[in-house]
């Protein structure tokens, strides 16, 4: 009888077992050629261990946290933090996994976090106390790497979350199983591929070439139902209208000196309550904005090139969450960048007031402001869900116009725009006086260079009207000015409509007293008073029913003065009028008469 030796090789790769059933004759020829099969197969077997190794050190490597989590957020990345955190039912006992960052969810980080001593107290929003910040998620990266505990395993479900799936799948197809091909002599019995599925029950010890029973399909374990305070609520569905309110602030006030200037301030309030005390907004649940983008398009008449370092900055802590270098097109665009090292993650949140500071060149004189001009200029989002994109128009009305700052240095000796005057004569109102018929001076509303009103005079006979205010050896003063209809005026030697510093009311209450003129004629021409040959000097050019912007400037190191319009050239300095006499200009004065009966001039904007 022949003696058959059967000869069983176990071989686990990752769970894998293949069998291999090897039937040989019991020579010693057979046995040999047996020997080298096994020991190729071996070889081969081995190699294919340290390919399937290789491929799970590239999954593992491909599972990695990279973003910021936290409550209301959801996607694949939430989905493997969930498949993570399932593996220790001491910090995830719900084990639920929805692609959803929940409370549940939130209440497990916080337990990682106790454990790895990361942090144990405050709120997701002060101290990153149940979100996955950069060191929670450093620490998450670090365990996925290293094992989570001393076995250092994967769990098998987060590798089988979206993305790491397909790499396995690529590993698995390459598994191979290898039989043995043995020579038959005549008369053996052959022998039988292995075959990767358990065997037939009472199978026996090898003859008789029966089929293998297929392995019994696994029934994958169902995903549980996620309980209600898991699943993504419907208020953080998109799309959303938001009760975001931007509140500008409009009493910034007067900036005199300094270079950088706060040019516009608001506060952004919805319904969602406030962690910072002394903000009393009324708040319903479930609402917090975050925004991204704000551009603010700059207006008034100081140049673009005179402004640079445009800032945004919180108005609570006085932190800079940007810096613009200047302004282009006619607008700075402040675009914010999620990053959670940094306070409210660098973005700007609902609760807060904001300011834009910007920096003014030296010896720089006008008006600027900014506006938000329409929705789009702001991007708001859900503050809990990066990507759930917010509407603002419920309770805003574009655009939003910040304050106009009236800068200037050196400092004027008066600032008035009029807008708090009532309509009708300006005598008696904000401190003017009359020199000479000035009830002819009139508050009106229907045209203004900015604000609610400015200054007009239509009238036939000479009137004059002055205002004192901080008397000054070295300043300046800007007038803002509009011609109606000069055509019409009727020339006057002098020019028609007249602007003065001086000491003392235009000059009166004793001889001699120093004073700087300007002369808007009817020729269309601004000329300034030569005391050199006594007439009124032409040095620019302006244009009917336009606002022109007017600027004198005197030193008392020489008694002179230089002018200029619309940041023009300036002149030369000039010996201004009864410099022998001069202490200081302490009021500013207008005169303006139109002998034709027709025509008018509008004055606004003194600073």
């Amino acid at each position: 009888m022949k003696r058959f030796i059967v000869t069983i090789i176990f071989l686990s790769v990752l769970g894998f077992v293949p069998t291999v059933f090897v039937f040989a004759q019991n020579t010693n020829q057979d046995l040999e050629a047996v020997i080298l099969q096994l020991k190729e197969q071996i070889k081969i077997l081995q190699q294919e261990i340290e390919n399937i190794k290789l491929e799970l050190t590239g999954i593992k490597a491909e599972i990695k946290f990279t973003k910021t989590l936290r409550q209301g957020v959801s996607g694949d990345e939430v989905r493997e933090l969930q498949e993570f955190l399932k593996q220790f039912p001491d910090i995830y006992p719900e084990g639920l996994v929805t692609g959803y960052f929940g409370p549940l969810t939130e209440a497990a980080i916080q337990r990682l976090q106790e454990k790895q001593g990361i942090v144990s107290e405050g709120t997701a929003l002060t101290t990153g106390y149940g979100q996955v910040g950069p060191k929670t998620r450093a620490q998450l990266n670090s365990l996925l790497a290293n094992g989570a505990d001393s076995s250092k395993v994967t769990s098998p479900g987060l590798t089988m979350t979206p993305g790491i799936q397909s790499s396995i799948a690529t590993s698995t197809a390459t598994t191979t199983v290898i039989s043995v091909a043995t020579t038959t002599p005549s008369g053996t019995i052959p022998a039988t591929p292995a075959v990767p599925a358990t065997p037939p029950s009472g199978g026996g010890g090898g003859g008789g070439g029966s089929s293998a029973t297929p392995a019994t399909p696994v029934t994958p374990t169902p995903t549980p139902t996620p309980e209600p305070e898991e699943q993504q609520p419907e208020y953080l569905l998109d799309p959303f209208d938001s009760s975001l309110k931007i509140n500008t602030d409009m009493n910034i006030g007067y900036s005199v000196e300094g270079d950088d200037v706060k040019v516009f301030s608001f506060t952004l309030s919805d319904n969602a309550q406030s962690p910072y005390e002394g903000t009393s907004f009324t708040h319903a649940e479930n609402e917090e904005i975050q925004i991204r983008k704000l551009r603010l398009v700059k207006k008034g008449s100081i140049n673009n090139n005179s402004i640079s370092s445009i800032k945004l900055i919180d108005s609570n802590t006085g932190y800079v969450l940007q810096s613009i270098d200047s302004i282009t097109d006619g607008a700075v665009v402040f675009d914010l960048e999620i990053d959670s090292s940094k306070p409210d993650w660098g973005v700007m949140v609902s609760w807060k007031s904001y300011s834009v500071v910007v920096s003014i060149s030296d010896n720089t004189s006008g008006t600027i402001s900014f506006s938000i001009e329409d929705e789009n200029d702001v991007a708001a989002y859900d503050y809990r869900n990066d990507s759930r994109k917010a509407t603002i128009t419920s309770l805003n009305s574009f655009p939003l116009d910040g304050p106009i700052i009236k800068f200037r240095m050196p400092i004027p000796i008066i600032v008035d725009y009029f807008d708090s005057y009532e309509d009708g004569s300006v005598l008696g109102q904000g401190g003017w006086e009359s020199y000479k018929n000035g009830s002819n001076f009139m508050i009106q509303d229907s045209t203004t260079f900015e604000g609610a009103k400015a200054l007009y005079n239509n009238s036939t006979e000479d009137s004059v009207v002055g205002k004192m205010g901080t008397a000054l050896s070295d300043g300046s003063q800007a007038f803002y000015v509009r011609t109606e209809n000069r055509d019409s005026w009727g020339e006057y030697n002098d020019g028609n409509a007249q602007v003065r510093v001086s000491k003392n009311l235009w000059a009166s209450g004793a001889p001699g007293l120093s004073f700087a003129a300007v002369s808007f004629k009817e020729s269309g021409n601004v000329a300034f008073y030569n005391v050199e040959n006594g007439v009124y000097q032409n040095f620019a050019v302006y244009a009917d029913n336009e606002w022109t912007l007017l600027e004198i400037e005197w030193r008392s190191s020489d008694t002179s003065a230089r002018y200029r319009v619309n940041y023009g050239a300036w002149t030369d300095w000039y010996i201004f009028a009864n410099s022998g006499s001069f202490t200081d200009f302490d009021y500013v004065g207008f005169d303006f008469l139109s002998p034709g009966g027709s025509g008018g001039a509008y004055f606004d904007a003194i600073f």
